[in-house]
């Protein structure tokens, strides 16, 4: 932290998390799949995700906490009291897989190469980007 910002940190509003995540969607080398580990020739280098939607919302928000159990969206998640005691805002981020990788992974019996980095490598780069977001606030 900046010496003269003491123990109050700046506020960090959605554009700014959503131009962080945008900026790290196009420039991080954790969104590409990496030529060391591609399963298959000539994806090493191929972006990941695409996009991402960016939510901020309170943690007492009835909508939020209706979302526990809803089956018909196949939720099943803990309140964010249950993550972090006393919390007071909830920021969800959502990374949408290329349009490659999503269809790759169109019928067949087993996942496509394309989806398998997405889900490992993708969440590889989703650990990095929490990381950063974590840094950010």
């Amino acid at each position: 932290m900046g010496k003269n910002l003491g123990s109050r940190r700046p506020t960090v509003d959605k554009e700014a998390l959503t131009t962080f995540v945008l900026h790290a969607l196009e420039e991080a080398e954790g969104n590409r799949i990496p030529a060391a580990v591609e399963r298959t020739p000539g994806l090493g280098g191929r972006i990941i995700f695409d996009d991402a939607l960016v939510g901020i919302g309170a943690a007492g928000d009835p909508w939020l906490l209706s979302l526990q159990n809803n089956k018909e969206a196949g939720l099943s998640m803990a309140p964010p009291d249950f993550w972090l005691p006393g919390a007071k805002t909830v920021i969800a981020v959502f990374l949408r897989f290329t349009k490659q990788i999503r269809g790759s992974n169109v019928g067949g019996d087993w996942p496509s190469d394309p989806w398998l980095h997405g889900r490992i490598e993708g969440q590889h780069f989703v650990n990095e980007l929490t990381m950063g977001l974590g840094d950010l606030l």
